[in-house]
């Protein structure tokens, strides 16, 4: 089966980990997976082309909707694809979708990711004129979570299955060596360690985040804050000059794109994560899995995320100092386990992809066009 997937950028994002996850889960015999992509490079290119996938780099609509939409009808006429697969955290460009219907592909995916808008006032604009015709293009609607359904299909959200991104459970469990070996390599002593995984993006909060870290410090002094994501330099220099005005730069390490999050996870004590806004945030699930107290936004974090009682929702109109009391409570206490219950959940690996392959059988099966 040939499929064409829409979705990866050059930051290594939890829509990016959930792709990756697919590409490294199906069997490479009875699924080949090519890939569009808008930036000049993405992550983990040569892994996807060391697969003996393509990876197409197509003009962007900013630059030239001519250009754009005269590459994409060429990808698709080039390759008879029984899948294209679109992964979106707004469906501000619909052009591939477009091209993949015009070209007959037999199964149209679209694939929601988000909650709300990260683009800018056009980008807005656009994202609700076409969730009125996305249906028209698409045969099949999937979400992350309810509410990634309604922000991306409007009064169609009935009509998306909702995927459950699945986690491999057992690369995140704890122990001490791994810890030990991971503080080593980092650089770190005993000190208490407060974690956040997230691209560095306006919807992650890192200021509320860095106000949160700084009522921390005040009672634990030695506590070091890891931030492991990548994001543009504007941005990182912006959250640089925030932590150095709140006296917390020296204790903040700013690690970049990981990939061995499933190792810099063991080394923290605690994991936070104060969004405005998500879809479906696979690195809670990750830091639970890790057996670490875990600390999501209310108005962000679906209550789906409780999997497991290291599981903690607070308001974000609680204040930095609330937060703080609450994660100072857990700095010290000891990792627990949650694998086998994580293991029999919706979050497992294993049955997201099962689920995913049922999907994608569909194209043996008659689709309106």
């Amino acid at each position: 089966m040939n499929i064409l997937i829409e979705g990866m950028s050059r930051q290594l994002g939890g829509m990016e980990a959930f792709i990756m996850s697919v590409y490294r889960g199906l069997d490479r015999e009875s699924y080949r997976m090519d890939f569009i992509a808008y930036d000049d490079e993405i992550v983990f290119e040569d892994e996807l082309k060391a697969g003996g996938s393509k990876v197409y780099h197509v003009t962007p609509r900013s630059k030239s909707v001519l250009q754009s939409r005269k590459e994409l009808d060429t990808i698709f006429k080039q390759t008879q694809y029984d899948v294209f697969w679109t992964n979106k955290t707004t469906i501000s460009n619909i052009e591939a979708l477009k091209s993949a219907k015009k070209n007959q592909v037999p199964l149209r995916i679209v694939h929601s990711h988000s909650s709300e808008n990260r683009g800018t006032k056009f980008t807005l604009f656009m994202h609700k004129k076409n969730r009125r015709q996305v249906a028209n293009y698409a045969n099949q609607l999937l979400a992350c979570s309810k509410e990634a359904g309604v922000w991306m299909f409007g009064e169609k959200a009935k009509e998306a299955q909702i995927i459950i991104n699945g986690v491999d459970i057992r690369k995140y469990t704890y122990t001490k060596e791994r810890e030990e070996k991971m503080r080593k390599e980092l650089g770190l002593g005993d000190e208490p360690v407060v974690g956040h995984v997230g691209r560095l993006s306006k919807e992650k909060n890192h200021s509320f985040l860095f106000r949160i870290f700084q009522e921390i410090q005040k009672k634990e002094p030695s506590a070091v804050l890891l931030l492991c994501g990548g994001g543009d330099e504007a941005q990182k220099k912006q959250l640089e000059e925030e932590a150095e005005a709140l006296g917390i730069r020296d204790s903040v390490r700013f690690l970049g794109v990981r990939r061995d999050v499933p190792d810099v996870l063991q080394v923290m004590n605690v994991f936070v994560f104060p969004s405005l806004f998500e879809g479906y945030p696979i690195s809670l699930i990750e830091a639970q899995a890790a057996g670490l107290p875990t600390f999501g936004s209310k108005e962000a974090v679906p209550k789906e995320m409780g999997l497991t009682k290291e599981m903690h929702f607070l308001s974000l109109e609680e204040g930095e100092k609330q937060w703080a009391e609450a994660v100072l409570k857990e700095l010290h206490s000891e990792k627990c386990s949650e694998t086998e219950v994580l293991l029999q959940s919706e979050v497992s690996l294993e049955k997201m992809l099962n689920t995913i392959q049922k999907i994608l059988e569909k194209r043996g099966m008659k689709h309106g066009n």
